[in-house]
């Protein structure tokens, strides 16, 4: 009896400290609010601007300072306000394009902003004849190219040469406010609303050989106005709307794995946010607001102990990290086949659940994913082995 309490003193214990990982925390919001702008991250800042601003468009842009948790306004961009650009980063600048300006007109001018001169420069018109609408535009960067969709249209910005190229067409719905991403080598680009309807198709995007696949379906409500951003290896996806829904929910993609695992709930309700990845750390905000709090989160990704892939199960493992064994908080996994995978897609292990536990006692110190069956589902679990 003494035994099995101590046993679920343990594991209320480590529950409890895994629980406490993976946070939203509430961080200083941008001096002035604004909706519908846009973002992009350079080394250790992150860089937001643009968007309607106390009734305008505006052109400002302002620099953040996670170490410091503060925000420094930078020479605006030289050019008309407006809302609902794009913008990605290369290296040490950033780029903005598109949107509508104050002269209500969907706009293709395209900028660069050069964070060692602190200076932004006109380049290259983005191709002409489309429509580059706050609604339609999604933009990423994947190595020394940059690439955006528009209803379908997908092309690549080459900075060496400042030119534009039409890539492979974009084989997802014809859809407004998807949300887009890029992981390594590839990009990523999904969900949205069209012809009626709220999709929650996924695709990848491989520039060596210019092709699209389709990926594991969005997690969740589908949705649309949803945030997207990247940290490391994991993409990251949440928020949005469904109908006149406000969405809370936030999941993290594994591209090794192709699945989706359900993280903490941002209780942040806004419309139009914008997301970027600055150094190890997610960050959230601005938009229409109907919270009320700063308008600008921070997310520290960790150890995951929620682990879902699409459906509302929840899965604990402990402890986490481990030297030995990782336990189950349910007895249903029990003779379930599972495989172990390194952060480099390397199957590590393979085998079944034993008395409700799994040992890693010959695994390498490292990270891990732990990938098994639950109800005919794949759930993916991260671990530390220590």
């Amino acid at each position: 009896m003494q035994a099995r309490l101590l046993t679920l003193l343990i594991m209320s214990c480590f529950m409890t400290s895994i629980q406490a990982q993976n946070k939203w925390t509430e961080k200083s919001g941008i001096p002035v609010d604004r909706c519908l702008a846009t973002g992009f991250s350079i080394g250790n800042y992150g860089y937001v601007g643009t968007g309607i601003v106390n009734g305008r468009l505006g052109n400002d842009f302002w620099r953040y300072d996670p170490e410091s948790d503060s925000w420094t306004e930078i020479d605006s961009m030289p050019t008309l306000g407006r809302r609902g650009a794009f913008s990605f980063s290369i290296g040490t600048k950033g780029y903005v394009g598109g949107g509508v300006n104050s002269l209500a007109l969907t706009d293709d001018e395209f900028w660069e902003y050069d964070s060692d001169l602190q200076k932004w420069s006109r380049k290259a018109n983005m191709p002409s004849g489309l429509v580059y609408s706050s609604e339609t535009l999604v933009g990423f960067s994947i190595g020394t190219n940059g690439y955006f969709n528009t209803m379908s249209k997908f092309f690549m910005y080459n900075p060496a040469t400042d030119a534009w190229s039409q890539m492979e067409k974009y084989p997802g719905p014809r859809a407004l406010d998807q949300m887009g991403f890029s992981i390594g080598g590839k990009g990523y680009l999904g969900g949205g609303f069209g012809d009626n309807k709220y999709y929650k198709e996924f695709w990848e995007y491989d520039p060596i050989i210019n092709q699209w696949s389709r990926k594991a379906d969005l997690p969740g409500q589908a949705r649309f106005n949803a945030v997207g951003f990247s940290v490391g290896n994991y993409g990251y996806f949440g928020l949005g709307e469904y109908r006149t829904d406000i969405l809370f929910d936030f999941w993290e993609y594994h591209p090794l794995t192709d699945t989706w695992i359900q993280i903490d709930s941002c209780r942040y309700a806004a419309w139009y946010a914008i997301g970027i990845g600055i150094g190890s750390k997610g960050y959230m905000g601005t938009g229409v607001r109907f919270s009320h709090d700063s308008g600008w989160w921070e997310y520290s990704p960790d150890v995951s102990s929620v682990n879902n892939t699409g459906h509302s199960e929840k899965i604990n493992i402990f402890p986490n990290p481990s030297s030995d064994k990782l336990y189950f908080d349910s007895h249903r996994f029990q003779g379930k086949s599972f495989s172990i995978f390194s952060v480099s897609g390397q199957l590590m292990q393979s085998g079944s659940v034993d008395y409700n536990a799994i040992s890693v006692a010959e695994l390498p110190v490292g990270v891990y994913f732990l990938k098994l069956l639950s109800r005919d589902q794949p759930i993916t679990m991260k671990f530390i082995k220590e």
